[in-house]
């Protein structure tokens, strides 16, 4: 069974034909398998009265490693569009175990 918690959350505001008004979520995932925790990442993202969600779970057993992808991912701004692929590079090189 996981549970997932908000860890940040991120406003955009309305600038005219630049950005739209949105509400932006990044989370972490936590599972265990075979007695053993993993964790994952969760971004979702409100919009126009519509909320979208992406998740991958069981990424590391490392929560010290997910969640400093889970700030990098914040603190740079990274849209539900994109996320997985920067995540993906972020794991190959930075998280100590698969």
């Amino acid at each position: 069974m996981n549970s997932a918690v908000t860890i940040f959350s991120k406003d955009y505001s309305e600038l005219s034909k630049l950005q739209s008004q949105k509400k932006v979520n990044y989370g972490l995932i936590e599972d265990e398998v075979n007695g053993k925790k993993y964790y994952g990442i969760g971004i979702s993202i409100e919009e126009d009265g519509f909320r979208e969600s992406d998740f991958l779970e069981n990424l590391s057993t490392s929560k010290t490693d997910i969640l400093n992808i889970v700030t990098f991912l914040y603190e740079n701004s990274i849209l539900i569009d994109t996320w997985k692929e920067i995540t993906s590079e972020l794991l190959g090189c930075y998280c100590s175990d698969p």
